[in-house]
């Protein structure tokens, strides 16, 4: 019973310093990261901030999420804020320096990504929109497949 017990704990642990290698430690191989913001704090977002993590050498600070609900404003995705509104992302990007942005949001109409493009397009930060959430899950998607 000992024998398992300190099995386990000694699997979890190596587990835990694998997780806070690649969580913490990896930033310093990459150099100097983007500030990236990520328009959609649903699925999506949640998963390309996943897949974000994932990638064995970062590229990415991600500085937070921008969500059209005010309700999620102040919440925490992972440990990283919903900083604001569709309409506050200027001044959000301003106040944190973003470099990048991606929008996460594969389900909304039309309209409001058309709304959203506008609002990014008067940043003049480069921008890029996220594929399906079907991709995302499946796998299929990468980071490097956002597309401009």
């Amino acid at each position: 019973m000992a024998d398992m017990f300190a099995t386990v704990l000694m699997l979890g642990g190596l587990r835990i310093l694998i997780r806070l290698y690649y969580e913490e430690f990896r930033t310093a191989e990459a150099g100097r990261l983007k500030r990236f913001l990520i328009v959609g704090a649903g699925n999506a977002g949640e998963a390309l901030l996943r897949e974000i993590h994932r990638m064995p050498v970062a590229q990415y600070e991600v500085v937070g999420f921008i969500d059209d609900d005010p309700v999620k404003k102040g919440i925490n995705i992972h440990g990283i804020p919903v900083l604001g509104t569709v309409e506050q992302l200027p001044e959000v990007c301003e106040d944190r320096n973003i470099e990048e942005i991606a929008i996460a949001m594969p389900s909304s109409s039309h309209q409001q990504l058309r709304r959203v493009i506008q609002v990014c397009e008067g940043t003049k930060i480069r921008f890029r929109t996220v594929p399906s959430i079907t991709d995302i899950a499946s796998g299929k998607f990468r980071v490097s497949q956002i597309r401009d």
